[in-house]
């Protein structure tokens, strides 16, 4: 009896095909992949617009806000505050600490971490991914925390600290399919998951919205999108 194996040419040409079919799936399976991050990335930004209409409606409609000065508690675990902030635009990040009633940590924060975050792995308690870290993927608006006036082209002089930062209330924004309310800090590509002030999610691209203008109480910096909005929360994004 004769034995007939596969010959050289034969094994050369299924290696020729395997390699045609990977390479028409690769580019739809990154395509899949990418589509299903960006479904992630807008289910969780609508996830926590519905965490911000919980806490409104437990705080006479205002949206998110913790006075500077005050003891923060940065994890669930904590029986008292632990953590003090003197920096008013730090609840850009820190905006998590007003949630620990509305928004239990051990049951949200996993989804406050974007798909796009390379930084975090995935684990029972994601904000202690590194010691003492505890902040999101998503930034909270700094248009939120203070009076418009702030962004009105006044100087920092005719301004009173103690007098600017307040919550704000949801009645007060013009248009809040307009403003920004959060956003991913992280993007793929030129676009960003948006969340707006009226709670629509979508992907925007940062070229495609109104120029920020000068905050002068962050010392002269540059201005900063999505955050200071010319007008604040009187203003439009998009």
């Amino acid at each position: 009896m004769k034995r007939r194996g596969f010959t050289l040419v034969e094994i050369l040409v299924v290696i020729g095909v395997i390699g045609i079919l990977i390479g028409i799936a690769a580019p739809a399976i990154r395509g899949a992949r990418a589509r299903a991050f960006v479904a992630v990335d807008l289910s969780n930004l609508r996830g926590i617009g519905q965490s911000v209409e919980m806490y409104a409606g437990a705080n006479r409609d205002r949206y998110p806000f913790h006075p500077r000065d005050e003891w923060m508690f940065t994890s669930p675990d904590e029986t008292y505050p632990s953590m003090l902030i003197g920096d008013p635009w730090a609840l850009l990040y820190a905006w998590p600490v007003t949630m620990h009633r509305v928004a239990p940590w051990d049951e949200f924060y996993a989804s406050w971490i974007s798909p796009f975050d390379d930084d975090r792995e995935e684990g029972d308690r994601p904000w202690e991914v590194e010691e003492g870290s505890f902040w999101p993927s998503y930034r909270y608006s700094n248009s939120f925390i203070a009076r418009p006036v702030v962004w009105s082209g006044v100087e920092a002089s005719a301004l009173d600290k103690e007098l600017v930062f307040a919550p704000t209330k949801t009645s007060e924004v013009a248009n809040p399919s307009g403003k920004a309310l959060m956003f991913n800090l992280f993007q793929k590509g030129p676009s960003r998951g948006v969340l707006g002030a009226d709670g629509a999610a979508a992907m925007r691209v940062d070229a495609d919205a109104r120029a920020p203008v000068v905050n002068p109480l962050r010392g002269g910096e540059e201005p900063w999108l999505y955050h200071d909005t010319a007008g604040g929360v009187l203003g439009t994004d998009f």
